[in-house]
C-alpha cells in the first residue's frame, strides 16, 4: 500500500524541465461591457468582438518571425458562427492571438435581418473546450430624415432622404411611410423602400403652384420612429416678359397656380396696338404667349405693353413700321403694229397698238407695302381728221398687276427690278410687262392724234408722290 502511494505522488509531480500547459479560452464577449451574454448590432454593421485567454499566449504558430522587431508570433484560436448573418473574419475562423497577451479582438460582418436574430459566436483552443456568447443582429431602425432644400418654388422637385442604422434583410424588406401635410402643394409617394445593400432610402417631392407661399411638412415613419422636416413651396414669380412682331410672352420662374397665372396687360396706344385685359398662363405651366392686335398708319411708331403680377410690372416694346404704298407711274410708252412689230410711227391706215409699261416707285424703304393688285389706265385722245382732230375721246383700261399676295408677303410674277431685294434692303423700282392697247388708224399720212395717259394721281397723301403719273405724246402717221 505504501508504494502505491508514492508511486501516485511521484506521478503527480511535474517533470523537471516540461513545458507550462497552454492557456485555453476563458471568454469571448462583445460589447463595452464584455460578459458572455453577449452584445447587439444592427445589421449591415462590424460587431468587435474580445477573446480572452486564461493566460498570456505562448509562440505556437509563426514562431520566429518578426514584424518591425517584433516577434510576430502567437496561438490560433478557433471562432465559428453558427448562422451566415455574422460572419466572423477572416474567413478562416482563425484569430491569431499575439504572443505573450491575454486578449484579442476579431471582427465579424453581419447581414440585414428582418427581425432580431441570436447568432451564437464559439471561440476555443485546439484540444480545449470552447466558451460561447450570443450576438444578437437586429433589424435597421430609422435615425433620421432630411430633404436636399428648405424652400423650393412651385413647380419644382425637392429630394427627400430617409436614413436608417442598418441595411434591410432584402430588397423591399424595410418600407417606410411618407406623407404630405399639403398633397395639392407637395406630392410625395406614399412609401419609399430601402434597397439591398443600402442605409438611405430617397424620393421625390413633386410640387404644384399656389396663390402664395405655402408651408407643407413632410413626414417619414418607420415602425414606431416618425420624423419631419419642414418645406415652404414659394408661389412662382413674374419673370419675364417678351414682344415683337405682334407677338407677346410672360413666363415664371415657376408653375402657374390653379386657375392659371392672369397677367394683367395694358397698351401705351390702344389706337395702335390693341391688347386683351389678361394673358393667362395655365395652372401648372410656367409660360405663354398671344398675338397682339396692330394698326400701323403712314409713320413708324413704338408703342410700350405693360404686363402685372403679383405686384411684379414689366414692359416690352411693340415697334410698328409705317404703311407704305408705292406710287404707280408710266415708265415707258411704245407703239406696235397690228402684228406686234415695234414702230416709232403708224405706217398705214391700220390701227396700232400703244403699250404702256407701269411701274412701282417707292419701295426702297422698311416697311408695311400696301402693294396695288390693280390699277385703271386712263386713256384720253383726240380722234384724227385729214388735216387735224376732232372731239375727245376717253376710256380706262383696266390693268392687273401679277402679284399674289399671302399672309403678309408678296410674290410678284412677270416683274422686272431695279436694285434686287436682299436680306438687308428692297428694290427701288418694280415694273410690269407693258399692257398693249388697240388704236384707231391714222387716215392719211400726215395726220396726228395727241394721247394723255394717267395712271393712278399722285394727290394722296398716303404715297410716296414719286414719279411721273402722267405721259403725254403725239402719234404722227408718217
Amino acid at each position: 500500500m505504501v508504494r502505491i502511494i508514492l508511486l501516485l505522488l511521484v506521478a503527480a509531480i511535474p517533470a523537471v524541465g516540461a513545458p507550462p500547459p497552454l492557456p485555453v479560452v476563458k471568454s469571448v464577449s462583445f460589447g463595452a461591457i464584455r460578459t458572455p451574454g453577449g452584445g447587439g448590432v444592427v445589421g449591415g454593421q462590424e460587431a468587435r468582438g474580445t477573446i480572452e485567454l486564461s493566460g498570456p499566449a505562448p509562440c505556437v504558430d509563426h514562431c520566429g518571425t518578426y514584424v518591425n522587431g517584433k516577434a510576430a508570433g502567437g496561438m490560433f484560436v478557433h471562432v465559428t458562427s453558427n448562422n451566415a448573418v455574422a460572419a466572423v473574419q477572416p474567413s478562416t475562423g482563425m484569430v491569431l492571438v499575439p504572443v505573450g497577451q491575454v486578449e484579442q479582438t476579431f471582427t465579424v460582418l453581419t447581414s440585414g435581418v428582418a427581425n432580431p436574430t441570436p447568432v451564437l459566436i464559439s471561440a476555443w483552443r485546439e484540444g480545449s473546450p470552447a466558451q460561447t456568447t450570443t450576438l444578437n443582429v437586429l433589424p435597421p431602425s430609422l435615425t433620421g430624415f432630411t430633404l436636399d432644400q428648405s424652400t423650393v418654388v412651385a413647380g419644382s422637385t425637392a429630394h427627400g432622404a430617409v436614413k436608417f442604422n442598418g441595411v434591410p434583410a432584402s430588397a423591399g424588406a424595410v418600407v417606410a411611410t411618407v406623407s404630405s401635410s399639403n398633397p395639392a402643394a407637395a406630392q410625395v409617394p406614399a412609401n419609399v423602400a430601402l434597397d439591398a445593400n443600402n442605409t438611405v432610402a430617397t424620393f421625390d417631392i413633386k410640387t404644384s403652384g399656389v396663390s402664395g407661399n405655402t408651408p407643407v411638412t413632410i413626414t417619414a415613419a418607420y415602425r414606431d420612429r416618425k420624423e419631419s422636416v419642414p418645406l415652404m413651396v414659394n408661389a412662382a414669380a413674374f419673370t419675364k416678359f417678351d414682344g415683337g412682331q405682334g407677338n407677346i410672352a410672360a413666363e415664371l420662374n415657376g408653375a402657374a397656380p390653379s386657375g392659371g397665372a392672369a397677367i394683367a396687360l395694358s397698351s401705351g396706344n390702344p389706337n395702335l396696338v390693341s391688347v386683351p385685359a389678361a394673358l393667362v398662363i395655365p395652372s401648372g405651366s410656367s409660360k405663354a404667349g398671344i398675338a397682339v392686335t396692330l394698326h400701323p398708319d403712314y409713320s413708324e411708331h413704338t408703342v410700350t405693353i405693360t404686363a402685372t403680377y403679383n405686384g411684379v410690372t414689366r414692359k416690352a416694346d411693340e415697334h410698328l413700321l409705317a404703311n407704305i404704298k408705292p406710287d404707280l407711274a408710266i415708265k415707258e410708252v411704245t407703239l406696235r403694229d397690228r402684228f406686234g412689230n415695234s414702230i416709232t410711227h403708224p405706217q398705214d391706215a391700220q390701227s396700232y397698238k400703244m403699250c404702256v409699261a407701269i411701274e412701282l416707285i417707292g419701295v426702297s424703304k422698311w416697311g408695311h407695302y400696301l402693294y396695288p393688285l390693280s390699277t385703271l389706265l386712263r386713256v384720253d385722245y383726240l380722234s384724227p381728221t385729214g388735216t387735224g382732230t376732232s372731239a375727245g375721246h376717253e376710256f380706262d383700261v383696266p390693268i392687273n398687276f401679277p402679284i399674289t399676295a399671302s399672309g403678309g408677303a408678296f410674290t410678284f410674277d412677270e416683274a422686272h427690278t431695279h436694285g434686287l431685294p436682299t436680306a438687308t434692303s428692297t428694290p427701288d423700282i418694280i415694273w410690269f410687262d407693258p399692257t398693249c392697247i388697240d388704236m384707231p388708224g391714222l387716215p392719211q399720212s400726215g395726220s396726228y392724234t395727241d394721247v394723255t395717259l394717267t395712271v393712278d394721281s399722285n394727290n394722296k397723301t398716303d404715297e410716296a408722290n414719286e414719279g411721273n403719273n402722267t405721259h403725254k405724246l403725239r402719234v404722227t402717221r408718217q
